[in-house]
């Protein structure tokens, strides 16, 4: 099921879970159990259901609280974080991962998200100096995507190309498609970047993107937006407080939060100036 998965052959990992799911209640072993919701967290995760992904796997680990911390358990953690990302919650992300996320490479993964996110550089080079399991090739490819990520951020891009250039043969040659797609708007805008002097390259992993004209970098339409939406969308420029944005609008803080969680989905970006800079291209705001 994770083979298929992350090939994106997301029917047949289907199919694989439901049968190693089945095994294991027959047997009810605890870790084998886990680590099958884990993997059914993340294939919902690709079918573009985290937060139905997230409400099952935080059952299951519920069910773990006061079991010992295991290499699974680790994972779950991270794969929890990784799914509270999709759904627009870095606070809540960071709260799942360990002290010391740079012992594990799934949680060093969301930490270096994370960290790119806060604007930390710092952080983010001393998780990739520290990154675990280099010696394996999906941690290792996982490295150096972030690595590529990070150099684009600092505003290296032809660095930043030529290390991506460094990883897609391998990676396509392997199957390796959602690790480029499921780790979010950060990693979209570098192969945006790519994508017009890399097409051929990119070609497998375009099908798993979405809509082409998307991954070009044209944006969704004005009318995915609704215009609640629309309206709360010309506000971010502002630099407005959220909560002063509610209150101009007569809504609740909470339904505002839905309102940029589904705009930051749509137009697949990760932070308000973000979503800024792609509305302003798109004619939007």
């Amino acid at each position: 099921a994770r083979v298929e998965r992350e090939r994106n052959r997301l029917v047949t990992a289907e199919v694989h879970l439901t049968r190693g799911r089945a095994i294991a209640d027959h047997y009810r072993e605890p870790t084998t159990l886990l680590q099958i919701e884990t993997e059914a967290a993340l294939l919902g995760l690709a079918n573009g259901t985290p937060d139905a992904a997230l409400r099952r796997l935080r059952e299951w680990l519920h069910v773990y609280d006061t079991a010992p911390i295991s290499r699974f358990h680790t994972i779950a953690q991270a794969t929890e974080a990784r799914l509270l990302l999709a759904v627009y919650q870095p606070d809540k992300a960071a709260a799942c991962l360990p002290d010391q996320p740079e012992t594990d490479p799934d949680c060093s993964a969301v930490a270096i998200h994370l960290a790119l996110l806060e604007r930390d550089p710092d952080r983010a080079a001393w998780i990739l100096d520290a990154w675990p399991q280099l010696d394996e090739r999906r941690p290792r490819l996982e490295h150096e995507l972030w690595r590529a990520v990070y150099l684009y951020r600092q505003g290296e891009r032809v660095a930043a190309l030529t290390g991506l250039d460094e990883i897609l043969p391998e990676a396509t040659a392997d199957g390796h498609v959602r690790l480029f797609i499921d780790n979010g708007p950060l990693v979209h805008d570098l192969l945006r970047a790519a994508l017009p002097t890399r097409r051929e390259q990119l070609a497998p992993l375009i099908n798993a993107w979405g809509d082409p004209a998307v991954a070009q970098g044209g944006g969704a339409p004005d009318d995915e937006l609704t215009l609640r939406e629309l309206e709360v969308l010309r506000f971010l420029p502002t630099r407005l407080p959220a909560r002063d944005i509610a209150a101009r609008l007569y809504i609740s803080n909470n339904t505002l939060k839905t309102h940029l969680r589904n705009i930051y989905r749509k137009l697949d970006v990760s932070d308000r100036d973000h979503v800024v800079d792609k509305a302003e291209r798109l004619g939007l705001a």
